[in-house]
């Protein structure tokens, strides 16, 4: 995923499912991105989306359409889509709000 890119480092609990991974963009006035959530379809990775965004958090949706070549291509962690945010000032809110959605759609968790 990073190949292209100028930088690529894992942040958070390398290895678990909401792993943030922090991407370095090519053009310096966008600075990182971070991934906060990887969905188990684009149908969730648009909630969690629209779940950001209502609590003012720009986010985006990455690997949509790779969801549906995965059987040809094999089913993996980068075939899923994920959610992702720009602003590193917001991380701390999304990783909770994401961390929220979790616990509550998980029966007997948290």
């Amino acid at each position: 995923m990073c190949g292209a890119l100028k930088s690529c480092q894992l942040v958070g609990h390398k290895g678990s499912a909401d792993e943030t991974r922090r991407v370095l963009l090519n053009s310096p006035e966008d600075d990182f991105m971070n991934r906060v959530f990887l969905a188990h379809d684009p149908i969730e990775a648009h909630f969690v989306k629209g779940l950001l965004e209502s609590e003012g958090i720009e986010a985006e949706v990455q690997g949509e359409s790779l969801f549906g070549l995965r059987p040809e291509i094999g089913i993996s962690s980068d075939t899923l889509p994920s959610v992702w945010i720009s602003q590193e000032a917001q991380l701390s809110v999304a990783l909770k709000l994401v961390a929220e959605y979790v616990r509550d759609r998980i029966p007997g968790a948290g």
